[in-house]
């Protein structure tokens, strides 16, 4: 299947009818009309689309119509109508593009219409109307730009409608209404801008209306109401500013309304409600500024609601809740003001709350809780303060933790754990201060004050004059037990010991100087004595405590023998 659009069968390359352009003058640019062929229709036409805007085929530079506009001055500005036309129209034509607002075309300088301002006068207000135009319009006429507000174009000086005053009186105030004229209205104008308030034109002192105030009585206050008018309403009447509060104009004295306060019993203070008025409302009434707190207006002696107290017993002390009132509100109550703490009001001992303490032991000392109560919870309470400390209120002497110290062995030295403890924890334990420096509690011989006196050969006499004092054994051949001296010249004894009581210290042989010192186990001195010419020493230590003592027995500076003595 072929197309069946060949219209020359003997050229291969015609195969279908063609559109045929002619362009004569081979611009690119075509005339109508086109042609439908199958073959060139002549010379200068080909099937190549052009536009078919050519106007003349035989020039080359002219291919479509164009816009011809006239300037003959030559000014850049055309006039109408312009012409549409495939070549230019005559002399003065151009296809340049121009303004069209040439009104003269004879004339370079114009080119436009002109606004035309007629200033006859020249003082540069023009009147109206304007004049639209290509020329001057005639003799006074300028294109300038001018106000148009001149209403007398032959009067320099005069060159728009100006407000005109009336001021008759020539008091510098004018009367309504004002005119708008261009020239004077007539005698008494001007049209300088002055105050329009004048009310009488004929009368330079009165220039505007005035607040009239009445004050018949002359007392300087007026009553209402005021009057506005240009003159005097008439007599009593000023405009002088007055208050305006006078209440009758006929009375010099009273001139404003007044509070009135109701005191009929004449104590000073007034009953509610008050009383706005010109006069006095009647008897007992003062215009004098009272409190108004009275609450009883028949009796002086009361003028204000009073805070009553009950204290029904009389101690002094009141119970809640009180009474606002202006009279008592019966038997035992006082406007004194007192305390409001009486928690019982028929006893006068008991006024307050009080915080009771427990001591069943009476040992001073009472157990918590504390009971807050208005009388004694039970026995055994006293409101007395009381340290609370009591850890056992069944005993009297015991009222707080104590710290126990144990000294099994009873040397006057505890172990270094103590207790903490209402009552004694057990056997060995007491609350006495001790040192807690035992090392050994099974033995009321070993304690940090102990002697230790060294015998090797374990015969009963020193080794050595000097002892060690310590908890710990210091080595082999040490004891406690007392030795005798180093030295055998002199053998001291001490008896009874132990002893409860008092002591005898044989030296021996009789001395001339003696010095006895005696420490207890923690080293404080309990005495110090001197001795002559003696053999035996009684001491008395039946007041100490019992415990460990040591005594230093000294001759000349000499130490001539120790004892240990044991207090019970």
């Amino acid at each position: 299947m072929l197309p069946t659009t060949d219209c020359d069968d003997t050229d291969a390359q015609v195969f279908e009818i063609s559109t045929w352009y002619l362009d004569a003058d081979g611009d690119g640019y075509a005339v109508l009309p086109t042609v439908e062929s199958c073959n060139s229709p002549g010379t200068d036409y080909t099937n190549t689309i052009l536009p078919t805007t050519d106007c003349n085929d035989t020039d080359a530079q002219v291919f479509e119509i164009s816009t011809w506009y006239l300037d003959v001055d030559g000014d850049g500005y055309a006039i109408l109508p312009t012409v549409e036309s495939c070549n230019i129209p005559g002399a003065g034509y151009t296809n340049t593009v121009l303004p069209t607002t040439d009104c003269d075309d004879t004339d370079a300088q114009v080119f436009e219409i002109s606004t035309w301002y007629l200033d006859a006068d020249g003082d540069g207000y023009a009147i109206l109307p304007t004049v639209e135009s290509c020329n001057s319009p005639g003799t006074g006429y300028t294109n300038t730009i001018l106000p148009t507000t001149d209403c007398d174009d032959t009067d320099s000086t005069i060159f728009e409608i100006s407000t005109w005053y009336l001021d008759a009186d020539g008091d510098g105030y004018a009367v309504l209404p004002t005119m708008e004229s261009c020239n004077s209205p007539g005698t008494g104008y001007t049209n300088t801008i002055i105050p329009t308030t004048d009310c009488d034109d004929t009368d330079a002192t009165i220039f505007e209306i005035s607040t009239w105030y009445l004050d018949a009585d002359g007392d300087g206050y007026s009553v209402l109401p005021t009057i506005e008018s240009c003159n005097s309403p008439g007599t009593g009447y000023t405009n002088t500013i007055l208050p305006t509060t006078d209440c009758n104009d006929t009375d010099a004295q009273v001139f404003e309304i007044s509070t009135w306060y109701l005191d009929a019993d004449g104590d000073g203070y007034a009953i509610l409600p008050t009383v706005e008025s010109c006069n006095i409302p009647g008897t007992g009434y003062t215009k004098t500024v009272l409190p108004t707190t009275d609450c009883d207006d028949t009796d002086a002696n009361v003028f204000e609601i009073s805070t009553w107290y009950l204290d029904a017993d009389g101690d002094g002390y009141a119970i809640l809740p009180t009474v606002e009132s202006c009279n008592s509100p019966g038997t035992g109550y006082t406007n004194s003001i007192m305390p409001t703490t009486d928690c019982d009001d028929t006893d006068a001992q008991v006024f307050e709350i009080s915080t009771w303490y427990l001591d069943a032991d009476g040992d001073g000392y009472a157990v918590l809780p504390t009971v807050e109560s208005c009388n004694s919870p039970g026995n055994g309470y006293t409101k007395t303060v009381l340290p609370t400390l009591d850890c056992d209120d069944t005993d009297a002497n015991v009222f707080e933790i104590s710290t126990w110290y144990l000294d099994a062995d009873g040397d006057g030295y505890a172990v270094s754990t103590t207790v903490e403890s209402c009552n004694s924890p057990g056997t060995g334990y007491t609350n006495t201060v001790l040192p807690t420096t035992d090392c050994d509690d099974t033995d009321t011989e070993i304690n940090p004050q102990t002697l230790w006196f060294l015998d090797v050969n374990n015969d009963g006499i020193e080794d050595v004059a000097d002892f060690i004092i310590s908890c710990e054994k210091p080595g082999l051949g040490y004891t406690t037990t007392i030795l005798t001296p180093f030295s055998n010249e002199i053998i001291i004894k001490a008896y009874p010991n132990p002893t409860s009581d008092n002591i005898e210290i044989d030296l021996g042989s009789l001395h001339s100087e003696v010095e006895i010192t005696m420490v207890n186990s923690t080293g404080q001195l309990i005495k110090k004595d001197s001795y002559t010419n003696t053999r035996f020493i009684a001491l008395q230590i039946n007041t100490l405590a019992s415990g460990l003592y040591f005594i230093t027995i000294q001759s000349k500076n000499k130490i001539i023998g120790f004892q240990k003595i044991s207090k019970q």
